[in-house]
């Protein structure tokens, strides 16, 4: 939410920082793995998700970057 946003923005100004950009090639690399490299991504991504529910997470969270 954008509060929320202010507020994180709003702590880090107190120690004199300021978010300069988002990055998601850790979710893009997620999305495009092919299926006999997935094990070694799995440290990437929530414990327990599988194939499809592996790709709907990396989507959504690059959704949320944009």
């Amino acid at each position: 939410s954008a509060t929320y946003c202010e507020d994180y923005a709003g702590r880090l100004a107190a120690l004199g920082l300021e978010v300069t950009e988002l990055t998601g090639y850790l979710q893009g690399q997620v999305l495009a793995v092919h299926p006999a490299y997935g094990e070694m991504f799995a440290a990437f991504h929530p414990a327990g998700l599988d194939g499809g529910e592996r790709t709907a997470w990396a989507s959504d969270q690059i959704r949320k970057l944009i």
